[in-house]
Formats: C-alpha cells, sequence, structure tokens
C-alpha cells in the first residue's frame, strides 16, 4: 500500500515493474485489506506519471463513494 484514507478505509496501491514479481504478496495484501472492510484500488506508476488527472478523479470518486456507504 502507498497511501490510505482511513477514514473511508481506502488503500492506494502503484505499481511499477518491481511488482511484477509480487503479485503473489500483493494479492496477499489486498485480500486481507478487503476482509478488514478496505477497499483497494490500484495504479500503474506509468498511469501517475503519463496522465494524473484520471488517477486523482478516481481516487476522489473512490473515497466519495466509501464515504457514502459508511
Amino acid at each position: 500500500m502507498d497511501f490510505a484514507c482511513v477514514e473511508v478505509k481506502l488503500a492506494v496501491e502503484l505499481d511499477g515493474v518491481s511488482h511484477l514479481v509480487r503479485k503473489s504478496a500483493d494479492k496477499e495484501r489486498a485480500q486481507f485489506l478487503k476482509s478488514a472492510g478496505w477497499s483497494v484500488i490500484q495504479f500503474w506508476n506509468t498511469e501517475v506519471y503519463d496522465d494524473l488527472e484520471p488517477v486523482r478523479e478516481a481516487i476522489y470518486r473512490a473515497c466519495v463513494e466509501r464515504a457514502k456507504s459508511g
């Protein structure tokens, strides 16, 4: 997990090439967080570097939706 909003239990994972060899560990961590009531959203580093605004919007929308349902 790279960032989190504790208020709405949203975890943000930014993945790069190093995560290709850690898929299993990342999947286990995401499943653990989900079992604890968290939502996990993932983005590739290239999405952040090349087109940040849609990533920011997706994170914002996820926070709003989690706040509504929480």
